[in-house]
């Protein structure tokens, strides 16, 4: 079968890459239009969208040209946007048109958001024949909202991408790690609130990803040099997370998360991962013995002085997230088992 992939690839990372990768595998021609290549945000778009309660995205025109230049020679018979914010409702039906594709897409964050909104997303809702949510909890919203079919499906590990990578040397572990190593995003969350009072109580932090410089309140971590100011990826994180104690994986409150990326990556590439406690989080691995959970400050406090003085009982949970991972239930593979079914079933209902 012919799938067309559309979805960015700024790095060896990219979604739009480990599903390529593995539809390929399992025997299907892919191939991919990466939307940064045709679309990119002007100065006065970000500049406009900092006022505006749902944002509104310029020079789409040529992303959509390309894709339906794509779909025509091409003529795929499933294509999954993986991003689909700038992407016309005009365009969809011209694709269908041409080629009677399956049209899958992809939502990531809550629905009813302003700043996940897109006006054009509303808009092709009820036209893609699926989309499928790795929030769990805009399965139902999607539906409510005129998606012909919604279904949950979670994020995966990419064991191509992501793998234990020890540092070169104790020099360089020293370097790039600490006890405690958080990797992701700024957000005005309590992840900052909770990052601050674990350095003021002495606690050896670094902490990797883009924003931190927006961060207030944050003196200690700031004074400290707790805070890197670059993210990692890819082998650098990896080096990263084996060169330190204690991963940790916060969660986007106002996207209603119940897992993310790092609770995938954080144990496939071998680390002790102290989550967010969740019911979906704690069902992937096993609380106590395949990963670390908390829910409150105290908790997590009291969980980082624990496993920092009780290094055997870190390693075997560390080992045994990480085998956990490696699981067949969380790899891309089974993601795109699932996605295959669902583009049976609608197939069978034409």
């Amino acid at each position: 079968m012919k799938i067309l992939i559309v979805g960015s690839v700024p790095t060896e990372q990219a979604p739009a890459l480990s599903y390529q990768r593995t539809f390929s595998a399992l025997g299907h021609e892919v191939e991919i239009v990466d939307n940064s290549l045709f679309y990119k945000q002007a100065f006065w778009n970000r500049i406009l969208n900092k006022f505006v309660r749902i944002p509104i995205y310029f020079g789409v025109k040529r992303l959509n040209d390309a894709i339906l230049s794509r779909a025509k020679i091409f003529k795929p018979e499933m294509i999954l946007f993986l991003e689909q914010r700038q992407i016309k409702p005009e365009t969809l039906r011209a694709i269908k048109n041409l080629t009677g594709a399956v049209l899958f897409a992809r939502n990531d964050d809550a629905v009813f958001r302003a700043k996940n909104l897109s006006t054009l997303f509303m808009k092709t809702l009820g036209v893609y024949d699926c989309i499928i949510s790795m929030n769990s909890q805009n399965v139902t919203e999607l539906k409510r909202v005129g998606a012909k079919r919604a279904e949950f499906v979670p994020l995966a590990v990419d064991q191509a991408i992501e793998y234990p990578v020890e540092p070169a040397n104790n020099e360089e572990k020293i370097r790039v790690g600490a006890d405690v190593i958080f990797i992701g995003t700024y957000a005005n969350e309590d992840r900052v609130g909770y990052l601050e009072r674990l350095c003021e109580e002495g606690c050896d932090i670094k902490i990797y990803g883009n924003g931190w410089r927006r961060a207030k309140g944050v003196r200690c971590l700031r004074g400290s040099g707790s805070i890197m100011y670059k993210p990692v990826i890819g082998e650098e994180m990896s080096k990263v997370i084996n060169s330190s104690k204690i991963i940790i994986a916060f969660l986007r409150h106002h996207n209603r998360d119940q897992q993310t990326v790092r609770t995938y990556e954080i144990p496939a590439c071998r680390g002790f991962m102290l989550h967010e406690r969740t019911p979906e989080a704690t069902e992937l691995f096993k609380e106590g013995v395949e990963a670390a959970f908390f829910s409150s400050y105290a908790e997590f406090r009291d969980k980082i002085k624990y496993y920092l003085v009780h290094d055997e009982e870190r390693e075997r949970i560390r080992e045994a997230g990480y085998l956990r991972s490696k699981a067949q239930d969380y790899s891309y593979a089974d993601r795109a088992e699932k996605i295959l079914k669902i583009y049976g079933e609608i197939k069978n209902k034409r």
